[in-house]
């Protein structure tokens, strides 16, 4: 008929589907960046209420002592406070509308301009991330010398507000947010139509916030292997010295049998015993297995003293 109206080609159809497929998808997105940023924002106020203001305001600790260990994080809260404020803004979070509504009502949010307007402040992390493996180190210091800080430390991991973290969990948490916008962010442009007006900005934003969170990644591994000798470190009884060391690294552990067998005659075990063997890039500690996976430290020896020989394969031989 003349002057109708044409419908719609099947191809067209399919690609609206898909396209309405996609938004359902966005949408799932978006909620998981607000829930996110808000759970994240609180974590932040944890520390900053509980651990930070306390530690300061009550001369627990020094300036010098609170900086070392907290470095600029309340500028990060009050950072992400803004942000967080900026996509509910952009979502139109208003009326306790969800995410999902607002996409489905306001032709989708466009939440990559507020990465865009703030992300230069995302590089206040790197100062931040910059400082955490020594903020690890000051921790562990101050609360083996500073009795009133260890039992703030104590007192609060019992505090339900605090959800049973300790303040090293706490000050982890702006590395792992920061390297976790990334992911965020890619599956948001994963699912955001190329018609969608937050696509090309959501490109850039990405780019710049994976920039950041590549530095921040190379940090954030050295602080793994930090936590790691952290661990040994609280593991070991009877030894005064320190097994914490900004250029040391954990390689890796296990259990062997010591003989006192000679070597032409290795495969007398009779006199066997059973020792954990931990191998640092500079020194290997032996030490015995107590209760509670304690570890008594038995002898430690520096890797140029060492040096290694080839024997037949046996898994009991170390």
């Amino acid at each position: 008929m003349s002057g109708g109206v044409e419908a719609p080609s099947t191809e067209n159809q399919g690609d609206a589907e898909d396209e309405k497929v996609m938004l359902v998808h966005r949408a799932k997105v978006v909620e998981e960046i607000i829930t996110s940023e808000f759970s994240y924002v609180n974590d932040l106020k944890t520390l900053v209420k509980h651990y930070l203001k306390p530690s300061k305001e009550d001369s627990i600790l020094t300036d010098e002592e609170v900086t070392s260990i907290f470095s600029n994080v309340e500028f990060l809260l009050g950072f992400n406070e803004e942000l967080y404020r900026s996509l509910r803004k952009a979502l139109g979070h208003i009326g306790g509308q969800s995410p999902s509504e607002t996409e489905g009502t306001k032709g989708g949010a466009r939440l990559g301009d507020v990465f865009i307007k703030l992300g230069d402040f995302l590089k206040m992390y790197t100062v931040y991330c910059n400082n955490h493996t020594k903020a690890l180190e000051n921790i562990v210091k101050c609360q083996q010398k500073n009795q009133k800080f260890a039992k703030l430390l104590e007192r609060n991991s019992a505090l339900p507000e605090c959800k049973g973290l300790a303040l090293k969990d706490y000050t982890i948490k702006p590395v792992q947010r920061l390297c976790k916008y990334p992911l965020l962010f890619r599956e948001l442009l994963k699912f955001t139509p190329i018609s969608h007006p937050d696509h090309e900005v959501l490109k850039l934003t990405l780019a710049k916030v994976q920039q950041i969170a590549d530095h921040v990644n190379k940090i954030a591994a050295q602080q793994d292997n930090f936590i790691k000798m952290l661990e040994v470190a609280n593991r070991l009884t009877s030894y005064e010295g320190n097994i914490v060391e900004t250029d040391r690294r954990y390689i890796r552990e296990g259990i062997f049998l010591k003989s006192s067998a000679s070597p032409d005659n290795l495969d007398k075990f009779s006199l066997a015993t059973e020792r954990i063997v931990i191998l640092f890039s500079d020194m290997i500690l032996f030490g015995k297995l107590k209760k509670k996976k304690q570890i008594q430290v038995r002898s430690i020896i520096p890797l140029h003293y060492v040096k290694a020989n080839d024997i037949p394969d046996n898994p009991s031989i170390f």
